[in-house]
C-alpha cells in the first residue's frame, strides 16, 4: 500500500469516533491475520509454521481439524470446562480444616428434600387456595374445610445402611 493511501486511511480513521476507530482497527487486524499465509510441508512430512502464526499458538490451546479433499482447517476450540485442570486445583488445595461429618451432610440433604417437598406441596395446593378464596368471595358462602384440617398421609423415611 502506498504512503498516500495510508495517509488517506489515517484521515478517514481520525474522522470516526474513538470507539468506532477501535472496532475498525480490530477488524483490520483480523483481516490481516486471516490473509493467506503459505506453509510448506518438509520432506519428513512436518508443517513449517511461519513465526507470525507460531506466535499465536499457546501451550494447552486445542484445535479441531477439519479435513476435506482440498483443505485442512485448524480451528481453535473455545475454552470449556477442563476437568483435569479442576482436579489438579482441588488436589493442590490444603485439607479442609472443618470437614463436614456424614451426619451433617445427611442433615443438609434432608433439609433440601424437606424444602423441595414443601415447595411441591404449595404448588399443588395453590389452585385449591385460589378456588377456596373465589368461593368465599361469591354471594353464597359455602363451608369448605381448611387445608390444615385435611388429613395428610404420614411419611415414613427409611435410611438404608
Amino acid at each position: 500500500m502506498s504512503s498516500s493511501a495510508i495517509g488517506t486511511l489515517i484521515k478517514i480513521m481520525e474522522t470516526l469516533p474513538e470507539t468506532l476507530q477501535d472496532r475498525v482497527v480490530e477488524h483490520l487486524q483480523e483481516y490481516i491475520l486471516k490473509s493467506n499465509i503459505t506453509v510448506t510441508v518438509s520432506p519428513d512430512g512436518k508443517l513449517e509454521i511461519p513465526a507470525e502464526v507460531e506466535s499465536q499458538l499457546k501451550p494447552g490451546d486445542r484445535y479441531t481439524v477439519t479435513v476435506t479433499k482440498d483443505s485442512i482447517v485448524f480451528q481453535k476450540m473455545k475454552a470449556g470446562f477442563d476437568w483435569e485442570e479442576w482436579r489438579r486445583r482441588i488436589d493442590s488445595l490444603p485439607p479442609d480444616p472443618n470437614p463436614m461429618t456424614i451426619e451433617e451432610i445427611c442433615e443438609v440433604v434432608r433439609e433440601v428434600r424437606r424444602e423441595k417437598i414443601s415447595e411441591r406441596e404449595s404448588q399443588l395446593l395453590e389452585p385449591l387456595y385460589q378456588f377456596q378464596t373465589q368461593i368465599q368471595s361469591d354471594t353464597q358462602v359455602l363451608e369448605i374445610p381448611s387445608i390444615c384440617s385435611i388429613p395428610q398421609p404420614s411419611r415414613v423415611y427409611e435410611i438404608a445402611h
